[in-house]
């Protein structure tokens, strides 16, 4: 169940948001390269039950293989729902749509990203996700 309307968007802070934005136009994008400036090295991926630990792990056996198998990615009204920063640590709840196409089918979900972020002498960085989505029956 998507939390639209349950209460009013935060504010996010711009370091924040410029992390978001790049993580979302790199999956967009469909971009390694790009996914790889705004990830920890140490990053966490929990999508559903799967659990990836380190970057190798997560883009070599989730995410580099998803994106090859995709014709597109799209999110479609990402709402950051909750934010907060303390110090060197941030979390973000984002919640939208995701339209993919593969090869031989378009998939639609309602999805949620929690993101905890790091301060790192290079920025901030994402150091976990916790990805959770259903899909939609098309109308």
């Amino acid at each position: 169940m998507l939390l639209v309307g349950a209460r009013p968007e935060p504010s996010v802070p711009k370091e924040i948001q410029s992390v978001l934005d790049e993580y979302r136009g790199a999956m967009e994008g469909r971009s390694i390269d790009r996914l790889s400036k705004v990830v920890d090295p140490e990053l966490v991926v929990v999508e559903n039950t799967g659990i990836n630990v380190g970057w190798p792990d997560y883009r070599d056996h989730h995410i580099g293989p998803e994106l090859k198998e995709m014709r597109s990615l799209h999110y479609v009204s990402p709402r950051v729902v909750d934010v907060s920063v303390s110090g060197d640590t941030a979390h973000a709840v984002v919640e939208g749509r995701l339209e993919i196409t593969l090869e031989k089918e378009a998939v639609v979900l309602a999805a949620v990203e929690t993101f905890i972020l790091k301060k790192t002498a290079q920025g901030w960085r994402i150091r976990l996700i916790h990805f959770s989505g259903k899909r939609q029956t098309p109308h």
